[in-house]
């Protein structure tokens, strides 16, 4: 049985879309050897019992969440093909799914846009288990924020055009189910992962100080119990959702703090903006404090000086918190 499979590791990663979900994962899964992960990748607790999986579930499962050696989008670069190849294969990973595997390595299950406890739940699962990590992974708000409104603004117009619904268990789901829309809820979220990563029950994965500093990711890798010197950054193709290209020591790597102007006078990021006391956690936690009445940032004793753009983005209306109660459904 799936849940009953010893696995030597276990690791249980959870974080809001567009923190650096697929840069951290793509990181932890190079420092293993070739054919030792197994990784499903964005499980929605909506579509996966807590029980054992059924073979509905299972083909669900390799077709939106197994992502393999030779399963998924085409391989983009020499590295990436080095870091696939530390994947299981297609037919392992349903052998593993339908409870054929009696032992494995290493399992990478990831999750999106939960609270923090989903991390106990999903781990609670599995039965046979030598060592579970839990990482939250997080990002400031206000570079979270710009992403995602970014993302959104190509994604949803395409999904509206297509209007393509989503097919499971025999009923039609809309389409716009299939994307997120930032909102106030987004923060609720980002509120109970950051308060939670002081839980040392938790590993966290700080986006700011992890492509920063080597210093940050040595120590995170000591906690996850990986070699750091096998580790690589790297963008992959084959892990969608990953906008990070650059290589850390590029001059370019402080633009990746920089997104939220792009987003300055949209009515949610003005709320996060006029509030002292985020702006005072982003400068304390994520290396990134912003004077808007000196008109400078600093990243990490690097000074950017800020330029008013003016840019007016289409006006979009913030959904109101009732309308978002069961978006840790989905």
């Amino acid at each position: 049985m799936f849940y009953h499979t010893y696995i030597d590791r276990l690791y249980v990663v959870s974080g809001l879309s567009r923190s650096g979900n697929h840069l951290f994962l793509t990181w932890l899964i190079s420092s293993f050897q070739d054919g030792e992960v197994y990784f499903l990748n964005n499980i929605s607790p909506k579509f996966y019992p807590p029980k054992e999986p059924n073979l509905e579930y299972i083909d669900l499962m390799m077709e939106f969440n197994a992502t393999t050696r030779d399963g998924g989008r085409q391989i983009q670069s020499i590295k990436e093909e080095e870091i696939r190849n530390k994947l299981s294969t297609q037919q392992e990973m349903k052998d593993l799914l339908e409870g054929k595997k009696q032992k494995i390595k290493v399992l990478v299950f990831s999750i999106e846009n939960k609270f923090a406890d989903s991390l106990d739940e999903y781990a609670s699962r599995f039965k046979n288990v030598e060592k579970t990590y839990k990482v939250i992974i997080i990002r400031d708000l206000l570079n979270l924020v710009a992403s995602r409104l970014e993302a959104e603004r190509k994604l949803i117009p395409q999904l509206e055009k297509e209007r393509k619904p989503f097919h499971h268990m025999g009923m039609e789901i809309p389409w716009k189910f299939h994307s997120y829309e930032t909102d106030l809820f987004t923060f609720s979220y980002w509120v109970n992962l950051y308060f939670s990563t002081r839980n040392p029950k938790y590993i966290t994965f700080n986006y700011n100080p992890f492509i920063l500093k080597e210093s940050n990711r040595k120590e995170l890798a000591k906690k996850l119990q990986i070699p750091f010197e096998k580790t690589q950054l790297v963008q992959s193709g084959f892990l969608t959702g990953s906008s990070f290209k650059h290589d850390v020591n590029d001059k370019n790597i402080y633009k990746y703090f920089m997104r939220w102007q792009h987003y300055e006078n949209d009515p949610l990021m003005q709320v996060f903006l006029q509030n002292p006391t985020i702006l005072e956690s982003l400068c304390k936690d994520f290396l990134f404090c912003l004077n808007l009445k000196e008109k400078k940032v600093i990243i990490d004793q690097h000074v950017i000086p800020l330029e008013t753009k003016n840019i007016q983005p289409k006006k979009r209306k913030l959904l109101k918190k009732n309308k978002t109660k069961n978006r840790d459904e989905k």
